[in-house]
C-alpha cells in the first residue's frame, strides 16, 4: 500500500513563491574540477547550481581544454545542451571570468556579457580564450535572461 504525503496548500503556495524570487536573482557556474592541464583534453566538470530552473534547462554536456593559436593561452569549450521542456527556446546569458595561478581574478580584465539562444534539444559550443597567458583557470557564469 502507498502512502502519499499531502502538503497544505498554504506551505506549497510559499514554496513555489520563494523559488520565484530566489530563482531571478540567482546564477548558475561551471568549471572544471582538476587543476590545470596542458595539452586538449576533456575534463570533469563541477556544475555550481543557485537557480534550479536554470539548472534544468541549461545542461552542460562537456569541457574541452586546449591552447588558443598563440599556443600559450588557454582556450577552453564547454558544449551545453537546451533541456527547456515543450520545444522551447533558452533565453540566457553568460560570460567567463578568467583566474591566475594564484585563483585571483586576472587583473585589468572585464568580462563581457554574452546573449545565448539555443533551440530546443539542441546543443552548442561556447568557446572562451584566456585574455592572457597568466590566465589558467575559468568559470562560466550562467544567467537567465527573462
Amino acid at each position: 500500500m502507498s502512502h502519499r504525503y499531502r502538503f497544505p496548500a498554504s506551505l506549497a503556495t510559499l514554496v513555489a513563491a520563494s523559488a520565484m524570487f530566489v530563482g531571478c536573482a540567482e546564477t548558475n557556474t561551471v568549471e572544471r574540477v582538476n587543476a590545470p592541464a596542458n595539452g586538449v583534453a576533456r575534463e570533469p566538470m563541477r556544475h555550481i547550481i543557485t537557480d534550479e530552473v536554470l539548472s534544468w534547462q541549461a545542461e552542460p554536456v562537456d569541457l574541452i581544454l586546449g591552447k588558443a593559436e598563440d599556443g600559450e593561452s588557454l582556450k577552453v569549450q564547454l558544449r551545453l545542451k537546451n533541456d527547456k521542456w515543450f520545444g522551447r527556446r533558452l533565453e540566457v546569458n553568460y560570460y567567463v571570468d578568467w583566474f591566475d595561478a594564484s585563483g585571483m581574478r586576472v587583473a585589468g580584465y572585464k568580462p563581457a556579457m554574452h546573449r545565448l539562444s539555443i533551440n530546443a534539444s539542441e546543443i552548442v559550443p561556447l568557446v572562451a580564450v584566456a585574455p592572457t597567458p597568466k590566465a589558467v583557470d575559468f568559470k562560466f557564469i550562467f544567467i537567465d535572461a527573462k
